[in-house]
């Protein structure tokens, strides 16, 4: 009894055994051929975006670096033509100073002082007026006389620049349009000496214009406002620019 009872046991463990290996080979075939089974396309995914090629590899639809740094370049290219283009249209409409800016590039600074006179009575012209004006008095290899007369030049536009500006505590400003009404050629005749002036109240001289100055023409006797120097005169100009 015994011993029938061991051979059955012996039998269901043994088949057990061999249910139990056949499912394992069974669950290792399936699980292959998952692997290597291409991935089913994913639902709604636009076309182009990825795709297949021939070997079966998925492929980006953006740009490969080849046709990127072609399509860079193209885009450079366009991106170039375009602003060289559009720079050219809006050169002969160029704001004043942009126009001062181009001929300090090309190294015409007779130009750039030419553009900067036709804005006064404006104070940025004026600063401008005497940057280039400073500009052409450092270059190198200037005759004497050529640096001195620049160097008048830059006086005078600074002083003229001061009494149309004048922020002095009691000086009276005016807007932009009424400094229009001044008669820029009236300007020219006045007259404006370094002696009776001096250079402590011109806002636009730099001490390196003062330098060269002292070793022109020495120390000023005075130090005055163009206002005050020319005091009559303004009071004649202030009614009319008061009326504007």
């Amino acid at each position: 009894m015994v011993a029938f009872v061991s051979i059955v046991l012996a039998l269901s463990l043994l088949g057990l055994i061999v249910y139990a290996l056949h499912r394992h080979q069974t669950m290792e075939v399936e699980y292959n051929v998952d692997r290597t089974m291409p991935l089913p396309p994913i639902a709604g995914r636009k076309r182009g975006k990825h795709q297949r090629d021939s070997l079966g590899q998925i492929t980006s639809g953006k740009p490969t670096g080849s046709r990127v740094r072609s399509n860079n370049r193209k885009s450079a290219e366009t991106g170039n033509q375009t602003e060289t283009s559009s720079n050219n249209r809006a050169s002969p409409k160029a704001g004043w100073q942009d126009q001062v800016a181009a001929a300090k590039d090309a190294g015409d600074f007779e130009l750039a002082y030419a553009v900067c006179r036709q804005q006064f009575p404006l104070w940025s012209a004026f600063n401008q007026a005497c940057i280039c004006i400073r500009t052409q008095i450092k270059s190198a290899n200037l005759p004497k006389e050529a640096t001195e007369k620049l160097l008048e030049r830059l006086y005078r536009t600074a002083a003229l620049g001061e009494l149309l500006h004048d922020k002095s505590e009691h000086a009276e400003s005016f807007k932009l349009h009424q400094l229009r009404g001044i008669d820029l050629s009236a300007l020219e005749q006045l007259e404006l000496p370094y002696k009776d002036i001096g250079y402590a109240q011109l806002r636009l001289i730099r001490k390196s214009d003062v330098k060269l100055m002292l070793s022109a023409w020495g120390r000023p006797d005075a130090h005055l406002l163009p206002r005050q120097f020319h005091s009559q005169w303004w009071e004649s100009q202030v009614g009319g620019l008061r009326a504007g």
